[in-house]
């Protein structure tokens, strides 16, 4: 059971898929696909939906399911404002310096601009 948060509780997993990334003009002057780009976007939004369905099936009926697409952080901010979150729960994992550098943490972005507490759960390190 998961009375962590009480007993009238609302569990909303959210899943944010990649933003289809593409150049405004390449350097031969080609313009990008607008239907391609429409076509990236929608396979990325569910793909993030199936992530999200498949992460909650061990979790009680009535768990809502928020999917969309683009930057993680700033794609979660404002779910939790809309949803009146109350806590935002977020995994960690181990990340070298050049990740880091080019792949900001999403969790520190949480961190720094949820308008809600942000806990942010890290893996056991030891197991290999």
């Amino acid at each position: 059971t998961y009375t962590t948060f009480g007993p009238d509780h609302q569990l909303v997993v959210a899943s944010v898929g990649d933003n289809p990334v593409t150049m405004p003009m390449s350097p031969f002057g080609v313009q990008p696909d607008v239907v391609l780009i429409g076509e990236l976007r929608d396979r990325s939004e569910a793909e993030a939906e199936a992530t999200a369905l498949s992460a909650s099936e061990n979790l009680p009926a009535g768990t809502e399911i928020d999917a969309t697409v683009g930057s993680p952080g700033p794609a979660l901010v404002p779910m939790a404002e809309s949803d009146s979150i109350d806590l935002i729960v977020i995994g960690s994992h181990e990340r070298g310096f050049w990740d880091r550098l080019f792949h900001p943490s999403v969790g520190r972005y949480l961190v720094d601009h949820a308008p809600c507490p942000v806990l942010v759960v890290r893996g056991d390190q030891r197991a290999s």
